[in-house]
């Protein structure tokens, strides 16, 4: 497994699950910035990013599923620092697109109730501009990411996965056909098979070496701001706007940026100009203080689908490309790689993850 990050640790555990042995190398140390997960709000949103197309929806919906599961394997909702008051979602144009998906996604039994008396709105915590709306969606929640990271790891301790920072990898064993390893500065590590969920570093050069052309993935740094109070719930100003994400102790996190460059940094009048558009929304931030922020990479394909299956050569895999949505998709990634790694069927449509998709 190359990559600590929160989709490589779901992929390393999936897979210690299904019987297989397995190691983990990175070229940094778990939540070690620039890595997204560190820097990631948490937000499970499911059912706002795959519309339009709406090509990854069922993966989407199936991602959720899963996190439930995940929830009590990883201990529970206060280890995950899981928000399960739902999230508010605010439109402040275009509110007629909004509608119809919501509408269509009332047929598969998902509901979104209106948020359109001042009453509703004061109990949500939000405040909607004229010629908006707002509506709750009761099922989407959001988690703590650092919280995921470090129980995944306790996690992987406890199943023997033996995790190693510090530890890049310099290029892959390969016997033939088949890759059989990777090599770092520590020496080959042999494997039956090497899974890639490296993120914005999909690109390396030892890639050519065997081949493999990366995914066209774009790196897109982003920053987030951690203040001292929030809402009881995720609230999310669609198409572009502002997202608030409260913790259990009471903070938040505030976001976020689209920048970029393969640079991240995090940067004082950037943290206030995010929370001071946040305020608008969230009427309690008015007196909130910023106590840090964070700076992270996400690796972004065209399409904004993850690339999730074979590389090229046999034995080797991709699990990358998530964008905003590693953390989302993270439980579902790690069990469709274990299935394929075991050679099982994962019972999904996986086209709109395919690597071969790019013609590559």
């Amino acid at each position: 497994m190359v990559g600590s990050g929160l989709v490589g640790l779901f992929v390393a555990a999936a897979c210690r699950e299904s019987g297989l042995g397995v190691r983990v190398v990175d070229r940094a140390q778990p939540l070690a910035p620039p890595g997204a997960s560190g820097a990631s709000g948490g937000m499970l949103g499911y059912r706002f990013e795959w519309y339009p197309p709406r090509s990854g929806f069922d993966l989407s919906v199936a991602a959720n599923r899963r996190w439930q599961v995940w929830i009590e394997r990883l201990g529970g909702a206060e280890a995950v620092g899981l928000i399960s008051a739902g999230t508010v979602w605010i439109a402040t144009g275009e509110v007629a697109p909004v509608e119809v998906e919501l509408a269509e996604q009332s047929t598969q039994g998902l509901e979104a109730h209106p948020l359109e008396t001042p009453a509703e709105r004061a109990e949500a915590e939000v405040v909607v501009p004229a010629g908006g709306q707002a509506w709750l969606l009761s099922d989407e929640w959001a988690v703590d990411p650092r919280r995921v990271v470090r129980r995944l790891l306790a996690r992987a301790e406890e199943r023997g996965i033996e995790v190693l920072g510090d530890e890049p990898v310099l290029g892959l064993s390969r016997k033939g056909d088949r890759i059989q390893g990777v090599r770092t500065p520590s020496g080959v590590h042999p494997a039956g098979a090497v899974v890639l969920a490296t993120g914005a570093w999909s690109d390396a050069s030892w890639l050519a070496e065997v081949g493999v052309v990366p995914p066209p993935i774009r790196s897109v740094p982003g920053q987030v701001a951690f203040v001292d109070r929030g809402p009881t719930r995720v609230v999310r100003v669609l198409h572009g706007g502002p997202y608030v994400i409260p913790r259990r102790d009471g903070t938040a996190v505030v976001g976020a940026t689209t920048e970029g460059g393969r640079v991240a940094r995090v940067e004082a009048d950037v943290l206030q100009a995010l929370l001071d558009r946040a305020r608008a929304f969230v009427p309690c931030l008015a007196e909130a203080r910023i106590r840090g922020g964070a700076a992270g990479i996400r690796p972004q394909t065209p399409d904004k689908h993850p690339v999730v299956g074979p590389a090229g050569p046999d034995g080797l895999y991709w699990a990358t490309g998530h964008g905003r949505s590693g953390v989302h998709l993270g439980p579902l990634t790690g069990e469709v790689v274990a299935h394929l790694v075991a050679g099982t069927a994962p019972g999904l449509d996986l086209s709109p993850w395919d690597p071969a998709r790019f013609g590559r």
